[in-house]
């Protein structure tokens, strides 16, 4: 009777046990790293690096200069090209204006000369065939005056032809040609203007200059990275969440984040979810999620506080 009483009773307490409900179990978190916008910035001419006006870890503003290159190749250049565009300014105002009245003034006496001069080696030579027809003269004579008259002539319409254009004054082709010369200098001087501009490295937004891979006084190369700088007001978690835990994320949620040796739990905020699995880094998860797919996630960290976290310290997430 004592026996079957007491398995009654060990069987009532397990069935109350069983009843009981069970403790939720703590969120497991997904692993990752602190991260911010990381921008890298390359020099744009093979040109030596005189200055470097700012540190690394210095925090700097948008459009201060972090260094400058040798700019005394392109300047040169500059000067070449200032001192074309003065000459075709010059040549274009001529062409506009035209004439002085002394020019003319000085071609239409030599047009005077050269008329004269022409008339005198004709009557020269008239004179020596009128001989040759009498067997008088010599026939190298009259070759030599020949070709004396044919000089004259050539000089009269070149003098002609110069009067006749300077009565007439520029045309307008010559106008439009000088002044499409004047713009194409114009346009070499304004790009010109931006390579200037371009040896001149500055920060393009407010950040933290993180490193200055190229010392001063080295050679660049374009395109070689001159400065790495780290931007963006807040820091954010890169995190890679295994393919079982996609369900539990969305963009917009907010989670909890823990960053190694802080106390604090920081406020965070889902910005995006990658469409596309990959293989988990060897240490973003633990040992037994490691051969697992992955999709990466970026999470803004919105409390004022995580400014001070360090770029590349290890994460914790979890859902609320």
């Amino acid at each position: 009777m004592m026996t079957t009483l007491r398995i009654g009773l060990l069987t009532l307490v397990a069935i109350l046990t069983g009843c009981q409900p069970s403790s939720p179990e703590p969120p497991v978190p997904v692993f990752g790293t602190l991260e911010r916008d990381r921008v890298e910035l390359r020099a744009h001419h093979a040109e030596r690096i005189v200055s470097i006006e700012a540190k690394e870890g210095q925090q700097v503003i948008k459009d201060q200069v972090i260094l400058r290159q040798d700019d005394r190749s392109l300047r040169a250049q500059w000067a070449v090209l200032n001192a074309q565009k003065q000459a075709a300014q010059a040549r274009l105002q001529l062409l506009i204006n035209g004439p002085r009245e002394q020019e003319l003034a000085r071609a239409e006496a030599q047009l005077d000369a050269a008329a004269s001069a022409s008339e005198e080696a004709k009557r020269q030579l008239d004179r020596v065939k009128a001989l040759a027809d009498k067997n008088l003269g010599s026939e190298s004579n009259e070759d030599l005056l020949k070709n004396r008259y044919d000089q004259s002539v050539a000089a009269l319409r070149s003098a002609e032809q110069t009067v006749s254009e300077l009565r007439e004054g520029s045309r307008q082709e010559q106008i439009e040609e000088a002044a499409a010369q004047v713009a194409q200098i114009d346009a070499s001087i304004a790009e010109l203007s931006v390579a200037l501009d371009k040896l001149i490295v500055r920060a393009p937004s407010d950040g933290l200059l993180e490193r200055l891979p190229s010392k001063l006084g080295s050679d660049t190369l374009p395109g070689a990275v001159v400065a790495i700088m780290l931007t963006g007001e807040q820091p954010y978690a890169r995190i890679h969440v295994p393919e079982p835990r996609m369900a539990q994320f969305s963009v917009g949620q907010n989670v909890s984040v823990r960053a190694d040796g802080f106390e604090q739990t920081f406020n965070g905020r889902v910005r995006y979810l990658s469409a596309e699995a990959d293989f988990t880094p060897w240490l973003a998860l633990n040992k037994d999620d490691r051969e697992r797919l992955s999709f990466v996630a970026e999470i803004d960290l919105v409390d004022a506080s995580a400014k001070s976290l360090p770029t590349g310290i290890p994460l914790q997430v979890t859902n609320p």
